[in-house]
């Protein structure tokens, strides 16, 4: 783990409520972010199976949450999971507004 996922795992850990851990003031909550994937990647990006379950669930459409659902993963692990592919490049977060 590097030194940005200490600081989310602390943070998720230390707080009672972690989904309200992860959100800044006045932005919406991270849980209802909606993931889409960047485009293809190499076979040397490998990525554990959570993660490769998580992304394959990343389809612009479903929230963070609706993943967390469908894949039977928790909330915490699944927002986890979430900021690991951004910052491996492998999704983008962006809202619900797709949504209609």
């Amino acid at each position: 783990m590097d030194a940005r996922e200490d600081a989310v795992s602390d943070r998720i850990d230390s707080d009672p409520d972690p989904i309200s851990a992860l959100r800044g003031s006045g932005e919406k909550a991270l849980d209802a972010a909606v993931p889409l994937r960047t485009g293809p990647r190499t076979m040397s990006d490998r990525l554990d199976d959570r993660a490769a379950l998580v992304l394959l669930h990343a389809d612009g459409v479903s929230s963070i949450a609706e993943i967390s659902s469908q894949t039977k993963i928790p909330i915490t692990d699944t927002i986890a999971t979430i900021l690991e592919l951004v910052w491996k490049g492998f999704v983008e977060l962006g809202d619900d507004a797709k949504k209609n």
